[in-house]
């Protein structure tokens, strides 16, 4: 075990204080005197790399809630009695599990809720349901307007070869000649444009690949789709908000923010209408003059509404679309090993900028070359910067991994966070992308938590997983799909214990966020967020992760709000 001495000093306060153990309601605050909440198993907090729970639960734990803190944890009659207590509004739970709210390491959350107002092309098996589930939309629509979709599964709805992507391009065009059409994919990396499409953004590139784009390219066409305005902007989040809190998400971090979405969260942390807790990374090509970076850095409220803690850059793309770039090549495309985003010195002059302003570095490294670029930036910025591990470098959706950087990683500090839930996505096809060796090195969780100096951190990685807790706890358990919950698990020695899950939806994700001191935990002084299911999630295994999908999302609670009640 290889906690830094801060978060074991944290920990081993925890062993004092623990007990052990749909309709959303948005803007509900707990009783101004404070909740005592009663009745349900306390799980108090998980440590992911013991594998174990923090305390075995009892019955009649109470946790009571004042100011959005936790004020006291223990049996109920005591609690009950004291001033705050008394005073304080009741919340029966009996049945339920209590656990420290759940967090999303990695999550887009404008951009779920941008989704959420497009079509879902996600359940397609081919052109035909592509074109149909457009159709639906396009005919709402007045000619000329955008028609987009997303999750398009190239592997199976078409699309999966350059000749496939043009052909598919091709028919969009003919279906659609009054409509500009965007399909963003699966992978949330590559981006297909019919011809009005590609026309309407005046993107040579789009004509001249035949409609299909990716990587720096995809990013091009995005920023030429119509901007949104402020007031869109602020809708996509309060949907997505609605949507995560639904799911029992208390709290997201969000990479590659824009000033403007930056912007618009701390609008809606100050109007009141952000509940939900994000933890922001700016997208480190973004420059932001000191004035922005004050107002976006704390909530001055004290209730890490919104914050941003660092900087975000992408290194490679994505493997569905053999943009993840790596060591060897491509076995299906020989001689084709992927792209890296950056030169070395344009992504290290970043990285190294924003760790001398004290900004936590996330770099997104999905294949094994760009993980090694990751960790080479990360070395000359601790040479520069004497601080920089302090800083919790984080390595975000590392799909592809080799245990010759093992040694590195955990001399450098990093922190990985990974989205277990995409892994559903690639065992499709993920053999014969990488090759029989290769391919066990897939999404290897076991691996890096054996590796790493730091705890786990886990996330949707949406848009590429799904933006639900109870999906990254079942992929990580298990490594099945949701489709296919009874299938043997790919590669299962790399799946991870429901309490190693549990840590790194929960203290883990608090740690890389650099809030392990008030998040993460259920303890005297830590903040007052909940999830509330009506499953034991730490009785699961493997052989019944499953049951973590059917499990019933009791109660969401953030710094002591009811924010979703379906009891």
């Amino acid at each position: 075990m290889r906690h830094t001495p801060r978060l074991l000093h944290r920990l081993a306060l925890l062993g004092t204080v623990l007990a052990v153990g749909s309709g959303v309601v948005l803007g509900r605050p707990a009783a101004q005197e404070g909740t005592l909440f009663t009745g349900a198993t306390v799980f108090a907090g998980f440590d992911g790399r013991r594998a174990e729970a923090l305390r075995r639960p009892d019955r009649g734990t109470a946790i009571l809630v004042v100011g959005g803190r936790v004020v006291g944890i223990g049996a109920e009659g005591e609690l009950a009695s004291t001033d705050a207590g008394r005073r304080a509004q009741r919340v029966d739970l009996t049945g339920g599990f209590v656990y420290p709210g759940f967090q999303d390491a990695s999550g887009q959350l404008e951009r779920l809720g941008y989704d959420l107002e497009q079509v879902d092309l996600s359940g397609c098996n081919g052109v035909g349901c592509l074109v149909k589930a457009l159709q639906e939309q396009a005919a709402v629509l007045p000619a000329g307007r955008w028609v987009q979709g997303f999750g398009w599964d190239s592997t199976r709805a078409g699309g999966a070869t350059a000749l496939e992507r043009a052909e598919l391009a091709a028919t969009i065009s003919s279906a659609f000649p009054e409509h500009p059409v965007a399909l963003r994919d699966g992978s949330g990396d590559g981006l297909l444009l019919n011809r009005a499409g590609w026309a309407e953004c005046e993107l040579e590139a789009a004509a001249a690949s035949g409609g299909w784009l990716q990587g720096n390219a995809a990013e091009a066409a995005a920023a030429a789709l119509p901007s949104p305005s402020p007031e869109a902007r602020a809708r996509r989040i309060l949907r997505a908000q609605e949507s995560l809190l639904r799911a029992g998400v208390t709290c997201v971090h969000v990479r590659d923010l824009d000033a403007a979405g930056a912007s618009a969260l701390a609008l809606l942390r100050a109007d009141g209408r952000l509940r939900i807790r994000v933890v922001g990374f700016l997208d480190a090509r973004v420059e932001a003059s000191p004035e922005q970076w004050r107002q976006w850095e704390r909530d001055p409220t004290g209730a890490d509404r919104f914050e941003v803690v660092g900087v975000s850059l992408g290194l490679d793309g994505s493997l569905a679309v053999r943009g993840a770039a790596l060591e060897g090549a491509y076995a299906d495309a020989p001689g084709d090993r992927g792209q890296l985003s950056l030169p070395f010195g344009r992504a290290s002059d970043l990285v190294v900028e924003a760790a001398r302003a004290g900004r936590q570095p996330a770099l997104r490294c999905a294949g094994d070359r760009a993980v090694q670029q990751a960790l080479d930036i990360f070395e000359r910025a601790r040479a520069e910067v004497p601080a920089f591990i302090g800083l919790r470098p984080r390595l975000e959706g590392i799909d592809v991994w080799t245990s010759v950087e093992r040694d590195r990683l955990r001399s450098l500090g990093a922190v990985p966070s990974l989205q277990p839930a995409r892994l559903g996505g690639q065992v499709g096809w993920a053999s014969s992308r990488l090759g029989v060796d290769r391919v066990l090195g897939l999404q290897p969780w076991r691996s890096l938590l054996v590796a790493a100096s730091q705890p786990l951190a886990l996330g949707s990685g949406y848009p590429a997983g799904v933006g639900d807790p109870r999906v990254t706890f079942f992929a990580g358990v298990s490594r099945r799909k949701v489709a296919s919950p009874g299938a043997p698990g790919f590669l299962p020695g790399q799946g991870l214990t429901a309490n190693e899950a549990l840590g790194g939806m929960t203290s883990g994700a608090a740690f890389a966020a650099t809030q392990e001191d008030r998040r993460g935990l259920l303890a005297r002084g830590y903040g007052g967020d909940l999830t509330v299911l009506d499953v034991d999630l730490t009785q699961l295994g493997a052989g019944d992760a499953q049951r973590a999908l059917e499990a019933t999302v009791l109660m969401t609670v953030v710094n002591g709000e009811i924010l979703h009640d379906a009891r």
